[in-house]
């Protein structure tokens, strides 16, 4: 018999498997949580650091088109070219305020020391990349201060040209290819932090498949199985309720009616149950009910289908079976029970049962005619004298049929 636990027992047990379920589940949103959490911080910062790198390394790459543009302009002007003055004179003041802001920005933008030490080492090392730009600045003033032809200006655009091809551009490239490098490095950074952040989710989702979704979902299925159980069977005996009962036998009627078989139907009811409940307690009458699914059950094929359609009554429907052999086969299942001692709490306890018989017609669409013509006959054996089988003739009454008749 299958383990009989009482609705309060279920209850609490659900609610204790909802609760770790529940907690499982939160579980399992937090540490996605703190892994998005994780790579948003942690991208920011690669991002912001790499930004303040990128704005050096645009202005550091504008420089280098500074100097060029100045060197054209000072040509230009030299010759002679008044028009190209002012030109000059906005690029020589752009190179400037471009100068002082990587200067400032340099010591602001938090790089690394090791990037920080590089760009020390061009700007402020043996070859001083500022002095030589503050320097090409102050030529490229005097070259747009002096006279176009004049003997001081063609001297001050040589050197503005030979700086803007020479030491003060390559300075500015080395300068944009430590920037560069830095960018570079980060972008791989940030390459190697969201390999790992994805392989983590992975990682969190294979864990969290195997330890939390997976108890689950077997949970779920668990719970949604015993919940179809309890839908379709009695609790206490673990047999088909009514309703099951019905839809199942009915199938085994309309397979049967595919073979050109015929089914009959039992009902069966303890007699004088209630004096059994009154006299020894509901609790042996809970095990005269047990020990009769038993009986029952031992006695039906594995084709048959048994339920227990309420109270002490039960039923069974009994595919490819004539009414003769119904017959027969209920008495034999009278007898066994009739010969039972059934243990309880109480001492041991014999009862008896009466059975009704009949067949399912062929112009049936359901069991339920067919059920209340056994019930009928059901009826007339317990008016017999209990203890008895009784057939549905369809005649007035049925014919019923003395205790050990065959």
């Amino acid at each position: 018999m299958p383990e009989i636990r009482s609705g309060g027992e279920r209850v609490a047990a659900q609610e204790v498997s909802a609760r770790i379920l529940t907690f499982r589940y939160v579980v399992a949103l937090a540490i996605l949580a703190m892994i998005a959490v994780a790579s948003h911080v942690s991208f920011t910062r690669v991002l912001r650091e790499n930004g303040g790198s990128t704005f050096l390394n645009v202005v550091s790459g504008q420089q280098q088109t500074l100097v060029q543009l100045i060197a054209r302009y000072a040509s230009q002007y030299a010759a002679g070219d008044v028009s190209a003055h002012n030109r000059l004179v906005r690029e020589i003041d752009h190179l400037s305020a471009d100068h002082d802001a990587l200067i400032a920005h340099m010591d602001a933008a938090k790089l690394p020391e090791a990037v920080i030490a590089a760009l020390r080492s061009v700007y402020l090392g043996e070859t001083s990349l500022k002095a030589r730009i503050d320097t090409y600045v102050d030529t490229a003033r005097r070259v747009a201060a002096a006279q176009p032809g004049s003997a001081e200006i063609h001297q001050d655009l040589a050197l503005v040209l030979a700086d803007a091809d020479g030491a003060v551009y390559q300075g500015l490239r080395r300068i944009v290819d430590i920037y560069n490098a830095y960018t570079i490095e980060q972008l791989r950074r940030l390459e190697r932090m969201q390999n790992s952040m994805l392989a983590m989710v992975f990682l969190t989702l294979a864990m969290e498949a195997g330890i939390i979704f997976n108890p689950m979902v077997r949970r779920i299925v668990h719970y949604t199985t015993d919940l179809l159980q309890l839908a379709s069977t009695d609790p206490l005996t673990g047999l088909l309720n009514r309703r099951s009962f019905l839809d199942s036998a009915f199938a085994e009627v309309r397979r049967a009616r595919r073979d050109g078989a015929p089914s009959a139907l039992m009902s069966i009811d303890a007699d004088h149950f209630k004096r059994i409940n009154d006299t020894q307690g509901h609790q042996a009458g809970d095990e005269v009910l047990m020990a009769m699914a038993t009986a029952l059950a031992a006695r039906s094929r594995n084709s048959d289908v048994l339920g227990r359609i309420g109270g002490e009554e039960f039923a069974i429907l009994m595919p490819g079976v004539s009414l003769e052999r119904a017959m027969q086969m209920a008495e034999r299942l009278r007898g066994d029970v009739a010969r039972l001692r059934t243990p309880t709490e109480s001492g041991f306890v014999s009862f008896t049962i009466s059975i009704g018989v009949t067949l399912v017609r062929d112009d049936e669409s359901e069991l339920t005619p067919a059920l209340n013509r056994a019930d009928k006959a059901l009826y007339a054996a317990k008016s017999a004298g209990r203890n008895k089988v009784a057939e549905f003739t369809g005649a007035d009454e049925p014919i019923a049929l003395s205790e050990g008749a065959a």
